[in-house]
């Protein structure tokens, strides 16, 4: 029966690593059946102009907790764009249900 509940508690500490693992500085709140938030990287602006600022964007993807693949860094989503040099980042989660689930970076910058 020990065994059991050890298994057990190892279980809940492996479904709770979305809980306790690295967060960016702003989370907003996450749907348990369907989720499409974006909220900030960085919250660290100084003077940067929001305005007439290229994008790039870059994903990584997540099935059934089981699989995931892609690239989702700073770097990737500057390539893609293009950008040189960058002024900030936002990132989207898009969730549904845990069966499916994406993390878009997108940065701003020249």
């Amino acid at each position: 029966m020990k065994l059991f509940y050890l298994c057990l508690g190892a279980f809940a500490l492996a479904l709770s690593g979305c809980a306790v693992g690295p967060k960016a500085p702003f989370s907003p709140g996450q749907g348990i059946a369907f989720s499409n938030t974006t909220a900030p990287l960085s919250v660290e602006y100084g003077n940067t102009v929001a305005t007439g600022l290229r994008t790039g964007k870059a994903s990584a993807s997540n099935v059934l907790g089981l699989f995931s693949f892609g690239d989702c860094g700073i770097r990737a989503a500057a390539e893609e764009g293009g950008l040189r040099t960058v002024e900030f980042a936002d990132y989207t989660n898009f969730n549904v249900l845990g069966i499916y689930q994406e993390t878009t970076v997108t940065v701003y910058g020249k």
